[in-house]
């Protein structure tokens, strides 16, 4: 019988992480048109201009159909994280004109 894996039965399988591209194309996107660098927005920086921009990720991936749980797992949030930034990015949006502007980008991004 021919060897279906492209590594040793000994280690651990690679993880596959569907749905997840968008998630990182929405981030580093997101790092691109703030400055911000992506290993910020990935990390445990809590600065206003990176919670935000997180924010706005996280409204547009769950926008687009991702689970909170996927799209905490990219953020290195967990997924009641995800909601409570998402519902925020909301109230942000509607108040700040900049931050619509940044979602409205990572949007068209979202689109394709």
């Amino acid at each position: 019988m021919g060897q279906l894996l492209s590594f040793p039965v000994e280690q651990a399988a690679p993880r596959i992480a569907f749905g997840r591209a968008l998630i990182h194309r929405l981030a580093a996107r997101a790092a691109e048109l703030t400055g911000i660098p992506l290993a910020d927005l990935l990390g445990n920086v809590w600065t206003r201009p990176v919670a935000w921009t997180r924010f706005a990720v996280m409204l547009v991936a769950r926008e687009n159909g991702k689970s909170t749980t996927q799209i905490g797992h990219v953020l290195g949030r967990d997924h009641s994280t995800v909601i409570t930034g998402s519902r925020r990015a909301v109230e942000i949006e509607a108040s700040d004109p900049d931050f619509a502007l940044l979602v409205a980008m990572l949007r068209q991004e979202a689109r394709g």
